[in-house]
């Protein structure tokens, strides 16, 4: 998966340490989530699998990283399953993005603390 590239290239250049160690998760999830794609005979199964593979911290709340998750999860099983998996593809990247704004958008408001007025 071409995103796996661009994101190990990316990590290689981050000068930050915490932005480094996320993007280096983030590349543990996407070669489990191309694994996986590999591995299964039909998108059910996949979807099923791949849902769970620490989204959110034990993954108790990653149902509210839905629809932006599972769009990806079908763009990535496509990807991966057609012949020239490899290339760089567009849709994978946007919603790729997509699933990470909102995955901190989730991350980031549950460290926000409600206004004690």
């Amino acid at each position: 998966m071409k995103l796996i590239d661009d994101m190990r290239a990316a990590a290689a250049r981050e000068t930050s340490m915490f932005a480094a160690q996320l993007l280096k998760e983030d590349i543990r999830r996407l070669e489990q989530v191309d694994q996986l794609a590999k591995s299964c005979s039909d998108f059910a199964n996949f979807r099923k699998k791949a849902m769970l593979l620490g989204w959110t911290s034990g993954d108790l709340r990653t149902f509210e990283l839905n629809p932006e998750l599972g769009a990806f999860l079908a763009i990535a099983f496509e990807t991966v399953v057609q012949p020239g998996g490899d290339e760089p593809n567009p849709g994978l990247n946007a919603a790729w993005d997509a699933l990470h704004k909102r995955r901190m958008d989730v991350l980031v408001g549950c460290l926000s603390r409600p206004r004690l007025d």
